[in-house]
């Protein structure tokens, strides 16, 4: 980690650390595996890089789903994540005030290809921390706590699910999706039951600053 401004260095991640990013000002949460050459288990923890101290804050013995399969909400207060699970089927976890708990269990994964502009794994809270989007399409099942699009309230309240989207962002008002069944970008809003819809040629991996706001 480095500060811009000065110049300087201002801490360093023994091991492999996957992902880090910022949980607040001055703290960093990431996922450190047991071993470099391992795939599977490993922790999470956040780093204070102000007092140079890291502490732990959940266990996954089996491992992410995908390097982007974890979120902090904006206050840093909670944490969700989606491990692997002990049979290869997948399990959405959220972490509040220290108790860890399972939302939903998928299907095992199953062999399959992959696409660079249609494969994706997204797991983000919105930006006022009301809500949490998991948006993966490895692996789904029929029922809608087993959907590939599932937006949940802080609670971890199943709110809205479908099965065929992806490519998802939040904005400060809006989820936004691409329809992977008739093409098309789509968006959720809380409190409206029907997703809105705009005409639009393609949509890949896209990314809204944090000042964002739809129109």
């Amino acid at each position: 980690m480095t500060d811009p401004s000065h110049g300087r260095t201002v801490c360093t991640f023994e091991g492999p650390p996957v992902v880090p990013r910022f949980v607040g000002a001055t703290t960093i949460g990431y996922f450190s595996q047991e071993s470099p050459n391992s795939i599977n288990g490993g922790a999470v923890y956040i780093a204070d890089l102000t007092a140079g101290t890291s502490r732990l804050v959940t266990s996954i013995p089996t491992g992410l789903l995908g390097a982007s399969a974890m979120a902090w909400s904006p206050d840093g207060k909670t944490f969700t994540y989606v491990a692997n699970g002990t049979t290869y089927a997948p399990e959405w976890h959220l972490v509040t005030a220290g108790l860890d708990r399972v939302l939903t269990t998928f299907p095992t994964v199953r062999p399959r290809g992959t696409s660079p502009d249609a494969s994706d794994i997204y797991l983000s809270f919105s930006g006022d921390g009301k809500y949490v989007a998991l948006v993966e399409n490895w692996v789904a099942g029929v029922s809608n706590d087993q959907a590939n699009v599932q937006v949940r309230d802080g609670a971890g309240q199943l709110l809205y699910a479908r099965h065929d989207a992806t490519m998802p962002t939040w904005s400060s008002q809006y989820l936004y999706l691409w329809d992977t069944g008739t093409g098309g970008l789509r968006f959720w809003q809380p409190g409206q039951p029907q997703l809105g819809a705009v005409g639009l040629a393609q949509w890949i991996r896209p990314s809204t600053s944090p000042d964002c706001v739809s129109r």
